[in-house]
């Protein structure tokens, strides 16, 4: 069974269970950025790096 496979599956369930589209998501986001150690970390840091730079361009935050 391919993962597309899993995952039509997976949005079939959520269909017979009648989760939202936007708790479908959630629930797919937790679950792949759970096998994956240290990605969320990483994009909350890219994140809080991108609003610094945003900060920084309006003059709100002074660079060190």
């Amino acid at each position: 069974m391919t993962t597309r496979d899993q995952l039509a599956g997976a949005a079939r369930a959520s269909l017979d269970d009648r989760l939202t589209l936007d708790d479908f998501m959630k629930a797919a986001w937790a679950a792949y950025t759970e096998a994956r150690p240290g990605l969320k970390e990483y994009l909350e840091d890219q994140a809080m790096l991108r609003q610094l730079d945003q900060l920084r361009a309006r003059g709100q935050v002074a660079r060190a």
